[in-house]
């Protein structure tokens, strides 16, 4: 368990700029929200102003050279670099998302802020430095590609076919990625047409009109039960004086059930956005209030959380270990693994708020495994407050909460 804050905020990947309005958020609204890990190529990028994506683009992003943390429009340029099956999947996967009139292909411009970050990472090294463009080398796929970067002032006199007419749409871009003008297009080569270079593609949306990477993934939004104590009061003051005891239980059973399901978002979770999944009303307007307010400290890159939480992830569920919690009280802290998450999850419902497990779990009730739903991965998720497992011996989770 990572209680540092700075330490637990940096770890989750999460911009701390962001991340501060996400804690004022959990305060204001008196709710817990978790996060799952963000992409550990993609925080600096949304840092400097790239987009995000939605449930709108499968394609895979990449993990090496300039263009890791985007979503190439030749996947042999992502993660699944040499895997021919996995690659032709991505390739079909990319055409079918630019089929939607949204979504665009934009050229790969990367700022000198990102081009240090990556060579400090190892991701490449320069090879050559030209007048004109960069060579570069010492990057995974350096067998089979060659790939320069050219800096903007120098696109109309690279040579390069194409590149000098790239030259307005980047300045477009530029006006929403932080100087993106002092920046670098990415473009490559095959080994053998080593003479044949040419831009890197990368997949966004129309609107902004900015490259995307990955987006902040919640894993849970979860209010405290006082929210719902009006709703439930009410319910009770309606139930009839004049019935029998007998009837007057079943009424107040029913009235509880009924909290229950609100507080559940029972109701609502039964539709499913074409866009951002399943939802209750509460977590649509967390999602909203995120982006509203990103948006706010001036990122224009449109949406940084696009969907629902892991909760209602049935169909591909993840289990993640380092978990980012933003408390009630606007504190930060970050499990280390499942136990952990477990626990804290445990805590939570223990402190008076809400948290449903996801369906495809195998979840232990009473000591025994019970699934709703067809178990896809075989996650085990107890929180039965009858079993203890302290994360250290003698030393339960502690939350900070109302």
């Amino acid at each position: 368990m990572e209680r540092n804050e700075t330490r637990a905020i940096l770890e989750s990947g999460i911009v701390p700029q962001h991340m501060q309005v996400f804690k004022n958020i959990a305060n204001q609204e008196n709710v817990f929200i978790l996060f799952r890990p963000v992409n550990k190529n993609s925080t600096a990028l949304i840092a400097q102003g790239y987009g995000t994506k939605g449930l709108d683009i499968h394609a895979k992003s990449s993990d090496w050279g300039p263009q890791a943390g985007f979503i190439c429009t030749d996947q042999d340029l992502s993660k699944k670099f040499g895997d021919a099956g996995a690659v032709g999947k991505g390739n079909q996967d990319v055409v079918a998302s630019l089929s939607k009139a949204h979504i665009v292909d934009l050229p790969l411009v990367i700022t000198q802020e990102r081009h240090r970050e990556l060579m400090g990472e190892g991701k490449y090294a320069v090879k050559h430095r030209e007048e004109h463009m960069l060579t570069l080398h010492q990057f995974k796929g350096d067998a089979r590609y060659h790939m320069k970067l050219i800096p903007f002032q120098s696109l109309e006199s690279s040579g390069i076919e194409g590149v000098a007419q790239l030259k307005q749409k980047i300045e477009g871009m530029g006006q929403k990625i932080q100087k993106l003008h002092e920046g670098y297009l990415v473009v490559y080569a095959k080994s053998e047409a080593p003479l044949a270079s040419r831009p890197v593609f990368v997949l966004g949306y129309k609107d902004p009109g900015v490259p995307v990477t990955a987006d902040y993934d919640v894993f849970a939004i979860c209010p405290s039960l006082s929210r719902y104590s009006d709703a439930y009061r009410k319910r009770l003051e309606a139930i009839p004086t004049g019935v029998t005891k007998k009837e007057q239980i079943t009424a107040k059973w029913q009235a509880l059930g009924k909290t229950v399901s609100e507080a559940l978002g029972q109701r609502e979770r039964r539709t499913v956005d074409p866009n951002m999944g399943q939802l209750t009303g509460l977590q649509r307007k967390i999602v909203q209030m995120m982006n509203d307010q990103v948006r706010g400290l001036g990122y224009q890159g449109g949406n940084v959380v696009h969907h629902g939480t892991e909760q209602d992830n049935i169909h591909y569920p993840e289990q993640d270990g380092c978990i980012a919690v933003v408390t009630p009280k606007g504190t930060v802290f970050r499990t280390d693994n499942w136990v952990e998450v477990q626990q804290v999850a445990k805590e939570i419902l223990r402190s008076g708020y809400i948290l449903y497990a996801n369906k495809s779990y195998n979840i232990v009730r009473n000591h025994e495994r019970y699934h709703e739903e067809p178990n896809l991965k075989g996650f085990e998720w107890n929180t039965n407050f009858t079993v203890w497992a302290p994360v250290q011996p003698g030393r339960p989770v502690k939350l900070t909460h109302r």
